[in-house]
């Protein structure tokens, strides 16, 4: 007999899998059209306008929610985090709702075996049940940046160089 919870889990996934797939395909859009990313991006453009760009590059039969969801993100002007909201999506999917998601932002493209150790530390901290999203942002200059739910460690290099800069202004 199968245990409840991976019932629950396969039709949640389920149920979440249209919006995944229509957000993975307007996330093909953007990428491979940077005009419509401008277009949906520029403020002097109506609402109604960049919904209108949204809708039409959605795949046929995408729900009007999803609809009004990806509209909501531009409208936001949140539009550069929308791969991040899609691969938060897709950690939920696969593990459900209640999945802590921790993301790993370094300055560099980490390797599989550097991938592995961060998934094995992190594991050991928080348990099994998360998904480790890794991330690359060149500003942070080196170390890490690392955040579960409304907890953020940093230890970037950035952060350090202002933290010492403020300290010796305060001086």
């Amino acid at each position: 007999m199968s245990e409840p919870k991976q019932y629950a889990l396969a039709a949640f996934a389920s149920a979440l899998e249209p919006w995944i797939v229509a957000l993975k395909s307007f996330k093909d859009q953007i990428g491979l059209m940077p005009e419509l990313f401008q277009s949906l991006t520029n403020s002097n453009n109506s609402v109604a306008m960049r919904r209108k760009l949204v809708i039409d590059n959605l795949p046929d039969g995408t729900s009007e929610q999803c609809q009004n969801f990806i509209s909501t993100i531009v409208e936001n002007g949140d539009l550069q985090n929308f791969s991040t909201i899609l691969a938060w999506l897709e950690s939920i999917a696969a593990h459900g709702p209640n999945v802590n998601v921790v993301s790993v932002t370094t300055s560099y493209l980490l390797n599989t075996e550097e991938k592995q150790h961060f998934l094995e530390k992190l594991k050991g901290i928080h348990g099994d049940d998360i998904s480790v999203l890794f991330g690359v942002d060149k500003d942070i200059v080196g170390g890490v940046v690392v955040t579960i739910g409304d907890s953020v460690v940093d230890a970037s290099i950035k952060t350090q160089v202002e933290s010492l800069a403020n300290s010796l202004v305060s001086s």
